[in-house]
C-alpha cells in the first residue's frame, strides 16, 4: 500500500530532525553559488562597476556575467543532486556518506539532469499550450524524472521519464493527491511562519516591514527546503517499493493442445 500524504509529512519531519546538520550544510552549498553571483553582479558589485566606468568592456562583461550565472546554476544543480542522494540514503537507513564523496558520485549526473529537466519542461509546456489538462497530466507523470537521474543514476533523459511514468501509471490521482497535499501543507506552514515573524515590523513602519520580509522569507525558505525536498524523495522511494501489479488478461477459450 502506498504511503499516505500525512505519513510523508511526518517522515519528512523525522528525517529532518535526525539529519538537520547534514541537510542544512547541503542547503548552504546549494545557496552559495547564487549568493556569490548576487554580490558579484548586482548594481554595487564588481561587474557593474566595470560597466559603469569602462563602456568599452560592455559586451565582454555581459558575456562574463552570463557565464558566471550559468556556472552558478550548474554548480547549484550539482549540489542539489548530491542532496537528493543524501536524503534517499538517510531515508533508506544507509550510513551517511561524506559530502565530498556524495558530490563526486553525482558529477556524472549533471549533464543528464540538465537534459532531463529541459525535456520534461518542454513536454509539460507543450501539454499546457495544447490544453491545460495534458500539461497537468504530464507534470505528474514526469515529476520523478530528476530523482531517477539523481538517486538511481539513470543516464538517459527518456529512460528517466519512462521510469517516472511507470511509477505513476495506474495511480495518477493518488500520486497527484500526495504531491498536492504535502505541498499545500508545507506551503501553509511556511506562509504562517513568515507572516508571524514579519508581523511585529508592521507596527514600526512600512519600510521596516518590507525589509523584514526580504530578510525573513529567504531564511525560512532555506530552512524549509529539506522538508519539501524530502517529501518528494520519500514519495519516489515508496512508489518504487510498492509497484502496481499489472494483470495480464488470459483468453477464456484457449485452443487445446
Amino acid at each position: 500500500m502506498l504511503i499516505s500524504a500525512w505519513n510523508i509529512i511526518v517522515q519528512s519531519f523525522i528525517l529532518y530532525k535526525k539529519n538537520w546538520q547534514q541537510f542544512l550544510l547541503y542547503q548552504l552549498w546549494i545557496a552559495l553559488p547564487f549568493i556569490f553571483t548576487f554580490f558579484l553582479t548586482n548594481n554595487d558589485g564588481a561587474v557593474f562597476s566595470i560597466l559603469k566606468n569602462h563602456s568599452i568592456f560592455f559586451w565582454p562583461t555581459i558575456i562574463i556575467m552570463a557565464l558566471i550565472i550559468i556556472g552558478s546554476i550548474i554548480i547549484s544543480l550539482w549540489f542539489s543532486l548530491s542532496f537528493m542522494r543524501a536524503i534517499a540514503a538517510a531515508y533508506t537507513g544507509k550510513a551517511p556518506a561524506k559530502i565530498e564523496l556524495t558530490v563526486l558520485q553525482t558529477i556524472h549526473s549533471i549533464w543528464p539532469a540538465i537534459l532531463t529537466g529541459i525535456l520534461v519542461g518542454l513536454t509539460v509546456l507543450g501539454g499546457f499550450l495544447l490544453i491545460i489538462i495534458p500539461g497537468i497530466l504530464f507534470a505528474v507523470w514526469f515529476m520523478f524524472s530528476i530523482y531517477a537521474v539523481a538517486i538511481d543514476q539513470i543516464r538517459y533523459p527518456i529512460a528517466a521519464m519512462k521510469q517516472s511514468q511507470m511509477l505513476v501509471r495506474h495511480r495518477w490521482w493518488r500520486v497527484f493527491w500526495r504531491i498536492f497535499a504535502t505541498g499545500f501543507f508545507f506551503g501553509i506552514i511556511i506562509f504562517i511562519t513568515e507572516w508571524l515573524l514579519a508581523l511585529p515590523a508592521v507596527a514600526i513602519s512600512q519600510n521596516v516591514h518590507l525589509l523584514t520580509i526580504s530578510i525573513v522569507n529567504p531564511i525560512i525558505g532555506f530552512l524549509a527546503g529539506p522538508l519539501t525536498t524530502s517529501a518528494m524523495i520519500i514519495l519516489y522511494i515508496e512508489l518504487k517499493r510498492t509497484p502496481v501489479e499489472q494483470k495480464i488478461p488470459i483468453p477464456k477459450n484457449l485452443p487445446k493442445v
